[in-house]
């Protein structure tokens, strides 16, 4: 006879898939409404730095106040040539965005719908609106600790890269679709922008706040 606790846990997953499918789509439905008729939009600030040529997208969330590592990021990516668009999916106190002005283009306080890519569907919409074409574009969020090294020399070989879309660490799963690049850093060229699954692919997402539902539609589908 099985033990109890894996029949449990056994019709707990089954249960959880029979689920997921309507359950995002309802999300989905629901959002869309809620965006549709809410009159809250994003907050925008604006930064102390002027556009560029590379632009890095910096998903943040950090309800608790901005961490000091948040900011050497931001003045690493500076260095590194960078113009930098923070969205913030918890608001920023006034203490916090003088802190981060200095390194960034713009401050946008956003709805935390969505995860990571969430934020980056946002952002990049927003470019792709204003008809920015970076030569070189960085997604990049608050999960990590970056740089560690002192002398990192990790953003000029993602940008010497001949691959179109590149990262630092790829997930490599047993069924080949599903492995992925993992969305805490990623960079795309010039020449993935302007293809038009770039575009299609982001005007066309549907943000989740499942984390399955997002790594399966946003970090494996792309």
């Amino acid at each position: 006879m099985p033990q109890f606790w894996k029949v449990r846990r056994e019709m707990t997953r089954i249960a959880d898939q029979f689920l997921a499918v309507p359950t995002f789509i309802a999300e989905v439905l629901w959002y869309e409404a809620l965006h549709m008729f809410s009159r809250r939009q994003p907050r925008r600030y604006p930064g102390q730095q002027v556009a560029g040529k590379d632009v890095a997208i910096f998903l943040l969330y950090q309800p608790g106040g901005i961490l000091a590592s948040t900011v050497e990021t931001c003045r690493h990516l500076v260095e590194q040539g960078y113009s930098i668009r923070i969205i913030s999916n918890a608001p920023v106190s006034e203490v916090d965005r003088g802190r981060l002005a200095p390194y960034c283009q713009t401050i946008i306080e956003r709805q935390n719908h969505g995860y990571d890519f969430g934020g980056y569907q946002f952002a990049i919409n927003e470019l792709l609106t204003e008809e920015v074409v970076p030569e070189n574009l960085l997604l990049i969020n608050d999960s990590i600790w970056f740089p560690v090294l002192t002398k990192c020399d990790l953003l000029q070989r993602l940008r010497s890269s001949a691959a179109d879309f590149s990262g630092p660490v790829i997930y490599r799963h047993r069924k080949e679709k599903k492995t992925h690049l993992q969305s805490y850093m990623l960079h795309f060229r010039q020449s993935a922008i302007v293809h038009p699954a770039f575009r299609n692919f982001w005007s066309n997402y549907r943000k989740s706040s499942s984390k399955r539902w997002t790594i399966r539609y946003g970090e494996m589908r792309l």
